[in-house]
């Protein structure tokens, strides 16, 4: 496990203690656990997103999120420079459902592309 300081906007109340642990099966799939501990306690909208989420979620947009972090999670900038943030705000709030349209998302956003 990896534990940082992290202030993603650079704004105080929204510094936190960052870790990534990995877990992997018996099945050899791996998975990837983010934790935050929020040094501030200003009101955090991140408890509501969960269930903003899941109200957005279709059965596309769900797809093609998955499809697009199964290509990224193998990228040497996923999770630190583009994540799963990015993926979901691309998918349900600016329509992109292909890797080409979300290099371009990100091309315009100044973040690295595949």
């Amino acid at each position: 496990m990896n534990w940082g300081r992290a202030a993603p906007s650079r704004r105080p109340e929204n510094e936190r203690h960052y870790a990534v642990m990995r877990y992997e099966a018996a099945t050899g799939a791996v998975w990837k656990i983010d934790l935050s501990f929020w040094v501030s306690d200003a009101p955090r909208g991140e408890l509501s997103h969960p269930h903003r989420l899941t109200r957005q979620l279709t059965d596309e947009t769900r797809l093609a999120i998955l499809r697009l972090k199964d290509i990224w999670h193998r990228l040497p900038v996923y999770p630190d420079r583009v994540g799963g943030m990015e993926v979901y705000d691309a998918v349900l709030a600016h329509g992109v459902r292909t890797p080409d349209e979300f290099d371009a998302y990100l091309r315009e956003r100044g973040l690295p592309t595949r």
